[in-house]
């Protein structure tokens, strides 16, 4: 009886923990993230996932001992479909792209290559010469 007990309990800490690691790592990386790019949404994600684990960890550790065998299973199985549901929203949520400039921008920004025709400094010292 204790090792189907510790076997359940062992099973609802380790799929909170999963559940705990999907969802801080979706909350740290698209919900709280700083904004920035490359390095920093990477530590967003991690420190994310570290703080769904720790709370996971804690939360289940205190309830195992509270539910019965039956009830560590049936939570097991909530929080592992739990998993799967937050990973799939991370596999369907946008991807931030980096804006890209209007066409009246890049028109304003670059003028016609017409316009940019200027004689060089050096075609300006030839006709100086002549």
């Amino acid at each position: 009886m204790r090792a189907k007990r510790f076997g359940a309990g062992f099973l609802f800490v380790a799929s909170c923990m999963v559940f705990g690691f999907f969802l801080g790592g979706f909350l740290g990386s698209k919900v709280f993230s700083s904004g920035g790019m490359g390095w920093d949404r990477l530590a967003d994600a991690l420190g994310g996932m570290m703080a769904g684990v720790i709370v996971a960890l804690v939360v289940s550790v205190a309830l195992v001992r509270r539910l019965s065998i039956r009830q560590c299973l049936l939570w097991s199985f909530a929080a592992l479909l739990g998993a799967a549901l937050v990973f799939w929203l991370i596999r369907i949520y946008p991807k931030d792209e980096p804006p890209q400039p209007s066409q009246a921008e890049v028109v304003a920004t670059f003028p016609p290559p017409s316009a940019r025709r200027h004689p060089s400094a050096s075609n300006l010292y030839a006709h100086a010469l002549s």
